[in-house]
């Protein structure tokens, strides 16, 4: 993921077209609002089109705009998202889902800086950053004969991977707190906490719906939880009682080559099991390793390479504070 920061970090600086690639709820309209805000139009509006949702009929007029009395219904004139969005960003999402009739069109307004609104006779100048996003493989589409080749490659100069948050769970007890945060402030109460079994469970689910799966769930046990400490018992019954398959199919790992879909699923299983045996145990490294059967050293290696920190697992101590180690430094004591 830090490699994606960082080459979105460089292209937010310049007026590139863009392609966001990513499965649903991934978080590529947060990733085109942070280009927009960190780039050179941020002073500009952002506005985004979901292109999935337009009926094929309406997407001259949803994206080009329309003049009075130009068809049934038409009963003013309407600025298209181009117009509104000039000076700034204009996020076409889920891009291809655009009728294969409307994509020339939408290539000439690309090309030409330009639009014509519906049932205008005259062109309107526009001045703005292109970025588009899909869940869709848009190569293979394009192969296909389902997306203009043209258009393609004028939107995709440079493209954006976002990977699925099983594949980021390391983000996961971040995103959760800022959640709660944002929730509790929205809604006025007093602050809440997340227990460390909670966020074990929250960080094994293989979350089909990715960040907007997760946001939605944290929410609800933030309005539905009682008390101020979020529990295993304020999440939905599917992630306190997973019945799905493990989070990385067999088909997810086609595109990879046996060793690599090998190291992906011994990774997954580390997390999964070394959140479980360090919420158990409190976070308390010399008990959990000793119920892993594995040294204190090999532990806070493991916990190092998966970005795990035992004050993520603290739960109440039960009286043996004294017997805890102390701060971030390494446990073993070892140089």
């Amino acid at each position: 993921m830090q490699d994606l920061l960082d080459l979105t970090a460089r292209v937010s600086r310049s007026d590139t077209s863009l392609l966001i690639a990513g499965e649903t709820g991934s978080g590529k309209e947060w990733l085109a609002r942070w280009i927009h805000a960190d780039g050179p139009r941020a002073a500009g509006p952002f506005v985004a089109v979901n292109c999935g949702a337009v009926p094929d009929g309406l997407f001259e007029s949803e994206l080009f705009g329309h003049v009075r009395g130009s068809f049934t219904g038409a009963t003013r004139d309407r600025r298209g998202a181009f117009q509104q969005a000039s000076g700034g960003t204009l996020l076409l999402d889920e891009i291809g889902d655009i009728p294969i009739t409307a994509q020339s069109k939408l290539l000439r307004a690309l090309q030409e800086k330009e639009v014509q609104p519906v049932g205008s006779d005259r062109a309107v100048p526009v001045d703005v950053r292109i970025i588009a996003a899909s869940n869709r493989d848009l190569k293979a589409a394009e192969e296909r004969g389902e997306f203009r080749a043209d258009l393609f490659y004028r939107l995709a100069v440079v493209t954006l991977d976002v990977p699925a948050l099983r594949e980021r769970r390391d983000e996961i007890a971040g995103l959760v707190r800022q959640q709660i945060k944002a929730c509790v402030g929205r809604l006025g109460q007093p602050a809440i906490s997340v227990s460390a079994e909670a966020l074990a469970l929250l960080q094994s689910y293989h979350w089909p719906g990715n960040v907007r799966e997760l946001l939605n769930v944290v929410e609800r046990a933030v309005l539905l939880g009682a008390g101020q400490h979020l529990s295993v018992d304020d999440l939905p019954q599917e992630i306190r009682f997973p019945t799905e398959p493990p989070p990385t199919s067999a088909e997810s790992f086609m595109d990879m080559t046996l060793a690599a879909a090998r190291d992906e699923l011994v990774r997954e299983f580390e997390v999964s099991y070394l959140t479980r045996i360090l919420s158990r145990h409190d976070g308390h490294l010399a008990r959990a390793a000793e119920a892993a059967g594995i040294n204190r050293r090999t532990l806070y290696n493991k916990m190092q390479e998966h970005d795990l920190s035992k004050e993520e697992f603290r739960g109440s101590d039960n009286g043996t504070s004294g017997d805890r180690e102390s701060g971030g430094q390494d446990p073993t004591g070892e140089d």
